[in-house]
């Protein structure tokens, strides 16, 4: 787990970019408090990077939302 912001735009772009290099095949969960912005840029950098499942949720996160990504399949 690591912040949004972790580093900067730098920092969260270097993130999923290792995350793709290493084949990283679980799914992933951004929980950010920021615009949604940073939300789709990461989600799309993901996908382009070929990263399987990148779900993101907005802090206040809902607890019945969060339970039911970690209880998915």
């Amino acid at each position: 787990m690591a912040g949004l912001n972790s580093g900067g735009n730098e920092g969260r772009y270097e993130l999923v970019k290792y995350l793709a290099i290493q084949e990283y095949g679980a799914r992933i969960l951004v929980i950010s408090g920021y615009a949604q912005c940073y939300f789709d840029n990461t989600k799309a950098l993901g996908e382009a990077f070929g990263l399987m499942s990148v779900t993101t949720m907005s802090k206040l996160i809902e607890l019945p939302k969060l339970e039911e990504y970690l209880y998915a399949a």
